[in-house]
């Protein structure tokens, strides 16, 4: 999964995500290049929400961990996720990419 650019300094989120719901996160920067792996933890859907639990953060080392985020899925297909975090009214959309 793919999260969008996030802003004007062209951030993306690359997840890749294994069929139990572990996943790894990467940053790439569109003028560095990718960043390499700065989170890892597992996805689960549970009642119409994504669960996302962190059990490893490379840039916030002191973070007491695990920590559990919400979303809640507003739209799920085969290619793509909208959810909404718990708490607030912006949307993020997950893309797979299948390069």
């Amino acid at each position: 999964m793919v999260q969008p650019w996030l802003d004007k300094a062209g951030w993306k989120m690359i997840y890749t995500i294994a069929p139990n719901g572990d996943f790894t996160r990467e940053t790439l920067m569109s003028h560095e290049g990718v960043h390499g792996v700065d989170m890892t933890g597992t996805w689960q859907i549970q009642d119409g929400y994504l669960i996302e639990t962190i059990t490893y953060m490379r840039v916030r080392r002191n973070a007491p961990l695990p920590q559990v985020s919400r979303w809640k899925i507003i739209h799920a297909a085969d290619r793509e996720m909208v959810v909404v975090p718990d708490g607030m009214t912006e949307k993020d959309t997950f893309r797979k990419d299948t390069r």
